[in-house]
């Protein structure tokens, strides 16, 4: 469970980030007032972005999602210690199915590291063509998707594609990337950032429950893909719009 003290301590941080990115969220009335729910998200590189939207929806709603994360986390002794006071649960099918049991939210990021460490060239892309992981805890827990995407994170840092990072994760799966933010800094740079939330996808329920999967895995991509474009044609369109620009 989450430390109520931790996060007491954190929310200033998190409104800070807030307001240094002009956060607003879209579609917040989806998010149910009880019972469970997969919140499926894009993975940048700075992964803050997801806090953001998590303080929303607790601000908004009173729940608070537990995120699951990369088991590597647990070996990183600082890290492991934050996302625990935090909530986060390692992202295993047992834990998940069993705060599902517990009519929970959660909070998952199918593309994981390899989302995460994407070269600037592959902005607004999801990498879930594999990922089926979060469709079957669907419909085995018969819980309904909720997307949840930021495009403009991608924007927080430009990572380059270099022969170290693809043989690092290819190998090792580990982080090693080159990326700067703010000038030549690692101080993210000052975008707005934007949640989108779409409506819930219900995932279907019959005897083949492997064409279940491979449907809601579909629908859910695709569905995912129109949701990326359309937030991220309105963000540009915004953009060109405003007085400023």
């Amino acid at each position: 469970m989450a430390n109520p003290d931790f996060i007491a301590l954190l929310e200033p941080v998190i409104k800070g980030l807030k307001i240094y990115h002009r956060y607003a969220v879209s579609g917040l009335d989806y998010i149910p007032r009880k019972g469970r729910a997969i919140i499926v998200v894009n993975h940048s590189l700075a992964t803050y972005d997801i806090l953001m939207l998590i303080h929303s929806i607790y601000d908004q709603t009173g729940r608070l999602p537990r995120p699951l994360v990369d088991r590597l986390i647990g070996h990183i002794p600082m890290l492991s210690t934050i996302t625990h006071e935090l909530g986060c649960i390692t992202g295993s099918p047992e834990n998940a199915q069993q705060l599902l049991a517990e009519e929970q939210l959660i909070v998952v990021a199918p593309g994981g590291m390899a989302e995460a460490i994407r070269p600037h060239t592959q902005r607004y892309q999801t990498k879930w063509q594999d990922r089926k992981g979060f469709v079957r805890l669907a419909v085995n827990t018969n819980s309904p998707i909720i997307l949840a995407f930021c495009p403009d994170s991608d924007n927080l840092y430009k990572v380059y594609d270099t022969k170290i990072t693809r043989f690092m994760y290819r190998y090792l799966r580990l982080p090693m990337i080159i990326a700067r933010g703010l000038g030549p800094t690692i101080l993210p740079r000052p975008v707005k950032l934007k949640h989108f939330i779409s409506e819930p996808i219900i995932p279907k329920q019959s005897k083949d429950q492997k064409a279940d999967i491979a449907q809601l895995h579909e629908t859910t991509c695709n569905r995912a893909y129109e949701l990326m474009q359309q937030a991220s044609k309105l963000n540009s369109y915004q953009k060109t719009s405003s007085p400023s620009s």
